[in-house]
């Protein structure tokens, strides 16, 4: 689509409210994160700290090299770089 349809019947079909449906409940994931927000009483500053927590353990991993067996360099030719006007 991003170079014209063409000739003939083309349809456009969004896959993100697909993409966004937690699979196992088919509901939206961000009414089942509210949901289970609600039902164990998570607020959202319990969240954020979580990820800071979570942030600053994979920075400290990754320092130390616990990370290394898991990280290998990926080399991109010029030909696949996607530029951005």
């Amino acid at each position: 689509m991003r170079r014209g349809a063409g000739y003939g019947h083309t349809q456009a079909v969004d896959l993100l409210p697909n993409d966004l449906t937690d699979p196992h409940v088919g509901k939206l994931m961000g009414g089942v994160a509210e949901k289970t927000a609600k039902d164990f009483k998570i607020t959202r500053d319990m969240c954020d700290k979580w990820a800071v927590n979570t942030y600053e353990r994979a920075t400290k991993a990754n320092k130390d090299g616990v990370l290394k067996p898991s990280i290998v360099p990926v080399k991109i030719s010029e030909k696949e770089t996607v530029k951005y006007h």
